[in-house]
């Protein structure tokens, strides 16, 4: 799901494979998961577990509370007193049932998500939800990114369960 046409996901293969019969001196992890099973491949001296990480002095950058933002966002964030905030691909791996589900239980609450749709079929997806208490603002450049985030009261990453979820490292997480 995250990796692309069967071509590349072949490529992707062909690479592991080759990387853990010995043609990497060093294979690099980003999740638990994939460390541990590397480290099953080809030893635990020769991996490393290095998860994302962020640039948080320019999420901290006072100067974002300065940004406008747009009338859409703001005439939205003016209708809830809290605003749940979601920025990322909008993808197959997002659990939009438990998204649609979340979203009729709590009208009250608004529900903002951020950023390229990876698909057709996830925005498809999202925007069937079709909620009143759900906005969909596409992708926002990173740089005014902080400026919606101190707008939300919760982040949340709303991934399935399965192998995308547990082999990840998100950078909104950090």
């Amino acid at each position: 799901e995250i990796s692309g046409d069967q071509e590349t996901i072949k490529r992707l293969h062909n690479l592991k494979k080759f990387a853990f019969e010995g043609g990497a001196d060093f294979i690099v992890a980003s999740s638990r998961v994939l460390y541990e099973e590397a480290s099953e491949a080809i030893g635990r001296d020769r991996v490393v577990l290095i998860p994302n990480g962020v640039d948080t002095s320019h999420y901290r950058n006072p100067d974002h509370k300065d940004v406008v933002l747009p009338d859409v966002f703001l005439e939205f964030r003016s209708k809830y007193r809290v605003i749940v905030g979601y920025f990322g691909a909008i993808a197959q791996w997002l659990w939009y049932d438990c998204i649609r589900e979340l979203a009729s239980i709590r009208p009250e609450i608004g529900f903002v998500f951020i950023g390229p749709a990876y698909d057709s079929i996830s925005l498809e997806s999202l925007e069937k939800l079709n909620l009143p208490n759900i906005l969909y603002l596409g992708p926002v450049d990173y740089k005014v990114l902080p400026a919606y985030a101190i707008q939300f009261d919760v982040c949340f990453i709303p991934f399935k369960p399965g192998m995308i979820a547990k082999t990840t490292s998100p950078l909104k997480l950090f």
